[in-house]
């Protein structure tokens, strides 16, 4: 995910995959943090799991659901 569609999706359910620690479902992106080290700046998701847990994870690991339209429901 750009960090155009994370700002797009910010208050809304978004998915989540990270295969190493075999993580993956559906979570409030909740704020994008923006971090430096040595070699520059990156961005990592914040997203609010069921209660108060929070998980940040790259950009990268974040989708977002499609919505559905009225006509394909009404189908």
């Amino acid at each position: 995910m750009t960090f155009q569609d994370a700002a797009r999706n910010l208050n809304k359910i978004v998915r989540f995959k990270d295969p190493k620690v075999y993580l993956e479902g559906e979570y409030m992106l909740t704020g994008i943090v923006v971090r430096k080290n040595t070699s520059g700046v990156f961005m990592q998701a914040e997203l609010l799991q069921s209660g108060n847990s929070l998980i940040y994870a790259s950009l990268n690991q974040i989708f977002q659901i499609e919505e559905s339209t009225p006509e394909e429901e009404s189908a």
